[in-house]
C-alpha cells in the first residue's frame, strides 16, 4: 500500500511542476487543425479560410503558442465597432472598409500576429512579459493580475483580451493554444 501511495503521490507532484502537461491534448492535429474543428472557434476557422490565412498554424516544423479568439471575441468586436450583426462575416465586411489596398495581406498579418514563437505553458506565460509575435516587428504582452487572471495586450499598460483557458491550454502537434475574450489588433 505505501508503494502505491508513493507512486501516487510521485505522480500528482510531476503534474504541478510541469503544467504543460495538464494541457488539454489533442494528438495529431496542428493549431489549425484544432482551430478548424474546435466549435467556439468557427468564426477565427471562417477568416482562416476565407482569406487563405493560417498557413503557418499547419506546420509541424516550427511550435507556436496561439492566442485564438472565440466567436464571442469576434462579437465583442463587432459591437464595439456597431456592427448590427453578429456574424463574422458582418464583422469582416465592415473591417475591410479600413484596410489597405490588400485585404486578405492584412488579415493574413492580423492572424500572424495571434502567435508567438515557442509553446509557451501558463507557467512560462506568468507575470508581465513581452513576447515577439510572427508578425515581423510586433510584440504583445501577456500578464496576470494578482487573482491569476491573464491579460494580452499590445503593451503592459493596454490590455486588450483576457485569456478565457489559462489553467488548460488545448495542446497541439505544434503548440499551445490559448482562447482569448477579443481578437488582438497589431498597431503596426
Amino acid at each position: 500500500m505505501a508503494g502505491k501511495s508513493f507512486l501516487l503521490v510521485g505522480a500528482l507532484a510531476l503534474l504541478l511542476a510541469c503544467p504543460a502537461l495538464l494541457a488539454t491534448p489533442v494528438a495529431g492535429r496542428t493549431i489549425g487543425q484544432i482551430v478548424r474543428a474546435d466549435r467556439e472557434l468557427t468564426d477565427l476557422a471562417y477568416v482562416l479560410r476565407t482569406h487563405n490565412a493560417g498557413g503557418e498554424l499547419d506546420d509541424r516544423r516550427r511550435t507556436l503558442t496561439m492566442f485564438a479568439p472565440t466567436n464571442g471575441a469576434f462579437r465583442k468586436l463587432g459591437r464595439c465597432f456597431g456592427v448590427p450583426s453578429p456574424q463574422i462575416q458582418a464583422v469582416m465586411a465592415f473591417a475591410r472598409k479600413f484596410a489597405t489596398v490588400d485585404f486578405d495581406q492584412d488579415v493574413r498579418r492580423s492572424v500572424l500576429y495571434h502567435a508567438t514563437p515557442g509553446a509557451r505553458s501558463w507557467k512560462d506565460l506568468r507575470g508581465s512579459v513581452g513576447y515577439q509575435s510572427l508578425l515581423r516587428g510586433s510584440k504583445y504582452w501577456v500578464s496576470t493580475s494578482a487573482d491569476e487572471q491573464g491579460l494580452v495586450g499590445v503593451t503592459p499598460h493596454f490590455p486588450v483580451a483576457r485569456v478565457l483557458n489559462r489553467g488548460a491550454p488545448i495542446r497541439a502537434d505544434n503548440g499551445l493554444i490559448y482562447k482569448v475574450d477579443l481578437p488582438l489588433l497589431p498597431l503596426n
